[in-house]
């Protein structure tokens, strides 16, 4: 029996279904024959598998087809002489031209789809920066909100705290000048200075030199044959008659003026007290020596960084110790530097306690200086040290119109100027006057006021310098 059920016939009679049957079934057969036919590998190809495909005859046959490709090829190397395609795309060799006209399209292709990817994941990036910046913002904005409120409630209290801080500063500066003015009130005098003054016509004061008293006591002999007019510099009206005597609670008989309508000999009598040190150097700023009779308009005591900051208009390593102005940490080869220079704005009088060490020079260090110009008249006066003797010091007009030098006390000494009259001196501690110079104007065109400080770190100088106050009016 066949595969498709047909049996062997013998003699008998063949019928159509029959034989319909053998015509498919060969049907059959011949398509599966074309199928195997179509899948199998040729017998001659097959004998060389295991080896290498050798062709007997060049560029004639085919390896694999388009429907039917080997899936992996293993070899030590591979030879085109045509063409190689990998996924239908052809390689360049070497040694072939390359013609870029035809890859442009191409790779305009390539070079848009890249831009796209590009721009797509910009605008995506952009996208998702916008929604972290507003997630990050809805999160924080009540947070920073809080923050505000507490660095507003922090800021008034810091306020509240300085406020405090500042009035009692001022308590305190106020106290010190009421213990000194109390002090200056009740202490006892600590000598007594008597001698006869001649008066006459033109008025003279009580004394020639700055003193600090607590009492004067004038009397007017019995036998004087004219009045006695007392006063000020510029006007004298109380009268004493002869055989009057008056007591005058005022502290500096130099600035009390006397005159007569003839030749008068006055009695005078001085209770001399000493002053209360309150500052670093143990010298008033307020002390008639260098202070002008109308008394100063501001003081700086350097009690304070806040102090020195309201002082200085620019500075250089310049800091406050002890209630003195220092300079601190200074860089070798540099200097330390504190100005204040005022525009339309002019001081007449102008003085500062200071102490200098010279621990090192090779040439001329500036010190301080003052300068003073309304705009037509320019004066200024300086502190420098000598140029090669570390123990002198030079008081020094610009210009080098006039100059005078002095021993460094090594100690506090007040150096000062009066436009008025003039003049620049500098006082040692004890009030003695160590230099004085006069000061000739210079044409000028600008007002203003300024005053300097200076201390040297460098190979020409060494300096050291403290300034306990700086006093202008």
């Amino acid at each position: 029996m066949s595969w498709i059920g047909l049996r062997h016939k013998g003699v008998e009679i063949l019928f159509p279904e029959e034989w319909n049957a053998v015509v498919d079934g060969l049907d059959i057969l011949y398509a599966y024959t074309n199928m195997l036919q179509a899948t199998a590998v040729r017998k001659e190809d097959l004998t060389k598998l295991a080896s290498d495909i050798v062709p007997d005859q060049d560029n004639l046959r085919d390896l694999g087809s388009s429907s039917r490709s080997w899936s992996e090829v293993y070899a030590y190397y591979g030879y085109f002489k045509s063409d190689a395609y990998i996924q239908g795309k052809r390689v360049l060799k070497d040694g072939d031209p390359v013609i870029t006209k035809q890859f442009i399209d191409e790779a305009k292709l390539d070079v848009d789809k890249i831009y796209n990817l590009l721009t797509e994941t910009k605008v995506e990036v952009k996208d998702l920066e916008t929604k972290l910046v507003e997630d990050l913002e809805s999160r924080l904005e009540p947070k920073l909100d809080l923050l505000e409120v507490y660095m507003q409630d922090v800021y008034s209290k810091l306020f509240e705290v300085k406020s405090k801080i500042i009035t009692v500063e001022e308590k305190t500066d106020f106290i010190k000048k009421y213990i000194q003015d109390v002090y200056f009130q009740t202490r006892l005098p600590t000598g007594v200075v008597t001698y006869w003054l001649d008066v006459g016509v033109t008025p003279i004061p009580l004394s020639d030199i700055d003193r600090y008293v607590k009492k004067i006591h004038i009397k007017v002999p019995s036998w004087a044959l004219y009045f006695v007019y007392l006063g000020n510099k510029d006007k004298q009206d109380f009268i004493l008659e002869a055989g009057d005597k008056e007591t005058l609670e005022f502290p500096n008989p130099k600035q009390v003026y006397v005159r007569s309508l003839g030749n008068v000999v006055i009695s005078v009598m001085l209770e001399q007290v000493e002053v209360l040190p309150i500052n670093a150097s143990g010298l008033d700023p307020n002390d008639p020596t260098w202070a002008p009779a109308t008394g100063w308009e501001k003081i700086w005591e350097f009690r304070s960084p806040d102090e020195l900051n309201d002082f200085a208009t620019s500075m250089m390593y310049a800091a406050v110790e002890n209630d003195m102005l220092i300079f601190k940490d200074i860089p070798s080869g540099e200097y330390g530097d504190v100005l204040r220079e005022v525009l339309d704005v002019v001081k007449s009088h102008m003085a500062m306690a200071i102490k200098l060490n010279v621990e090192a020079l090779t040439n001329s260090v500036p010190v301080a200086a003052f300068l003073y110009d309304d705009g037509t008249n320019m004066y200024i006066a300086y502190l420098f040290t000598d140029p090669s003797d570390p123990s002198i010091l030079w008081l020094y007009e610009y210009g080098a119109s006039a100059t005078a030098t002095f021993v460094n006390p090594n100690d506090w000494f007040v150096f000062c100027v009066d436009i008025e009259n003039k003049v620049a001196k500098v006082y040692d501690k004890n009030k003695q006057l160590l230099a004085q110079i006069s000061l000739s104007a210079l044409p000028s065109s600008r007002r203003e006021y300024a005053i300097g400080i200076h201390e040297e770190n460098s190979s020409i100088g060494i300096t050291d310098v403290a300034v306990d106050w700086v006093a202008v009016a």
